[in-house]
């Protein structure tokens, strides 16, 4: 449905990886790590998307680039962001069976004399 100019229609932002104009935060290092409380950083390095050309082949490939904002000190160059592990065993996650007629709907229908 892509292409028609809907109103509700999806947005398509592959275009945004593979633009020049762009600079990428990709995850670099962990910056720390608490195993019991499952919180941690990560450090994001700073790149932008540039070509490599030989013998009749182009590639794209990531750089890495210093901060260009001014003044300097405002933003960081690599940003140490944080994130956090949490367990799953306290949510319930429903068996799945591949027969449906051996789910409980189907189980309290009486069967046919």
């Amino acid at each position: 449905m892509q292409g028609f100019n809907l109103y509700n229609e999806p947005v398509d932002i592959s275009e945004d990886f593979r633009d020049f104009k762009n600079t990428y935060y990709l995850a670099g290092d962990l910056g720390s790590f608490d195993p019991p409380s499952g919180r941690g950083t990560i450090i994001y390095n700073r790149y932008e998307y540039s070509t490599r050309l030989a013998f009749n082949n182009m590639l794209g490939r990531f750089l890495p680039v210093p901060a260009n904002e001014f003044p300097g000190n405002e933003y960081a160059a690599s940003p140490e962001l944080p994130f956090t592990v949490e367990d799953y065993e306290n949510f319930f996650i429903p068996e799945l069976d591949s027969n449906p007629l051996n789910s409980p709907e189907f189980s309290r229908i009486p069967s046919p004399a």
